[in-house]
């Protein structure tokens, strides 16, 4: 349980700690808006290429990696792939489905 804190209110130290605090989370949220409005026209160029957020979420992701996590990260992607038979490349030229025939007379 948290230790309460008996705050005297006339406190002038108090009252200074209290506006130099509420001065800098004011100043880093006026920060933190324009940074993000800067990563969403970021984005936006990215989606205006037809890249899905996402799957650039996911690039951004590996290459913050050290590399060999990234390769280990990689590694175990192809595995999952492989497993979820996802991103396997197809025939070129297909066999055509076999006809079921069942229940059709023939002759």
């Amino acid at each position: 349980m948290p230790q309460v804190v008996d705050i005297a209110p006339d406190n002038a130290n108090t009252h200074a700690i209290l506006r130099a605090a509420a001065a800098e989370i004011i100043r880093l949220k006026g920060e933190r808006k324009a940074v993000n409005e800067e990563i969403t026209a970021c984005r936006a160029k990215v989606k205006a290429l037809g890249v899905r957020q996402i799957d650039f979420n996911v690039a951004i992701r590996l290459h913050e990696l050290a590399a060999e996590d990234r390769s280990e990260s990689l590694a175990n992607l192809r595995a999952c792939f492989a497993a979820l038979d996802i991103g396997q490349q197809g025939d070129l030229f297909p066999a055509p489905p076999v006809p079921d025939f069942a229940g059709i007379d023939l002759n």
